[in-house]
C-alpha cells in the first residue's frame, strides 16, 4: 500500500519470518523487484532489521522512473533508460498513482517489438483510454487504436518539445518513456 508521502509498504513473509518494509521507490512493481534481494540478504545472514533499513534507504536509479524538474515547473518521471511493454504499463500505473492534474506521456514507441508491436500498442492505448493521460509520440501506429483526443503524433522531437513547453504547468506530470536524443532529454529534464 502507498501512503500520502509516497512510501510503499508491504508485509513480507519469508521462512517463518514476518516483517514490514517501506520504500520510497516509485512504482508498486518495485516491491516485486525487491523480493529476491530480500531473500538473498536473509539467506546470507542479514537480520530483518538490517533488511528493513536497507530497503528504506534505497534510491531511485536515474532513468528508471526517477523524478526531475521539467518545463514551466512541471515534474518529469524519467523512464528513458529503456522501454518494454511491461515497463511502460508499470510507468502508466505510477503516473495514475501520482495524481497530477495533467499527465503527458512522451514516447517514440518501442521499435524492438517487431511483429508484436501492433498488439502491444493496442494494449498500451487501452490502458490510457478514458484516463486523464495524453500520449505524445512520433510513432503514428499509436494513433490507430481509438484513443480519440488522447494521442498526438509529431513529426519530430522538436515539434513535440515545442508543444510540451506550451502546455505544461506546475500541475503537469510528464512521463518520458523510452529512448530520446540527449538534446531532447536535456530540454525536458531541467537541472
Amino acid at each position: 500500500r502507498r501512503v500520502p508521502n509516497g512510501t510503499i509498504f508491504a508485509e513480507i513473509s519469508y521462512e517463518k519470518r514476518r516483517f514490514d518494509i517501506g520504500t520510497i521507490l516509485i512504482g508498486r512493481h518495485n516491491v516485486a523487484n525487491i523480493l529476491p534481494c530480500l531473500a538473498l540478504c536473509l539467506d546470507l545472514g542479514m537480520t530483518t532489521n538490517e533488511v528493513v533499513y536497507a530497503v528504506k534507504n534505497l534510491k531511485q536509479v536515474t532513468g528508471k522512473l526517477s523524478t526531475h524538474k521539467g518545463p514551466n515547473g512541471s515534474v518529469v518521471l524519467n523512464d528513458s533508460g529503456n522501454s518494454s511493454v511491461d515497463g511502460f504499463l508499470a510507468a502508466i500505473q505510477s503516473v495514475e498513482e501520482m495524481k497530477y492534474e495533467k499527465n503527458i506521456i512522451l514516447t517514440k514507441g518501442i521499435i524492438e517489438l517487431g511483429k508484436e508491436r501492433k498488439s502491444s500498442y493496442k494494449t498500451l492505448i487501452n490502458t490510457i483510454v478514458n484516463r486523464p493521460i495524453q500520449l505524445y509520440t512520433t510513432d503514428n501506429l499509436f494513433n490507430k487504436f481509438g484513443a480519440k483526443g488522447q494521442v498526438t503524433v509529431f513529426d519530430s522531437e522538436t515539434a513535440m518539445l515545442s508543444q510540451l513547453k506550451s502546455e505544461t504547468t506546475k500541475s503537469t506530470l510528464i512521463l518520458v518513456e523510452g529512448k530520446f536524443t540527449p538534446r531532447f532529454i536535456k530540454s525536458v529534464i531541467l537541472l
